[in-house]
């Protein structure tokens, strides 16, 4: 379980517009999300995930599948945990694969439709 402090996580609503140009190109930039600390932080702890040894950069070469996807980091990384569970990054990604604040609008018209 989390041993976050705060009650509740940020929000954040996507534009008609970022959505599209996710669906689109893959990626939305959401500037200014992390700031200050968090933003160190985070930038800190990819550097250390990124760093890895000549004999893991051979077998990553040979063998590719998931080199760089570590499960789970929020575990060992507290600047992680504070992205996972507290930042607004859980409400965009709910977004992007279509739940959440995004899809309320529609499943209100669906109900009319009806």
């Amino acid at each position: 379980t989390s041993t976050s402090t705060s009650t509740s996580p940020s929000s954040f609503q996507l534009s008609p517009e970022q959505l599209a140009n996710y669906k689109r190109d893959g990626y939305v930039i959401i500037k200014g999300l992390l700031r200050g600390k968090e933003l160190k932080d985070a930038i800190r702890t990819a550097k250390q995930l990124n760093r890895i040894s000549l004999p893991q950069r051979l077998y990553n070469i040979f063998f590719s599948g998931y080199r760089k996807l570590s499960f789970q980091t929020w575990r060992k990384y507290k600047s992680m945990e504070y992205i996972v569970f507290d930042s607004a990054v859980p409400s965009i990604v709910a977004q992007l694969m279509g739940y959440g604040c995004a899809n309320k609008d529609k499943d209100k018209d669906k109900d009319k439709d009806k």
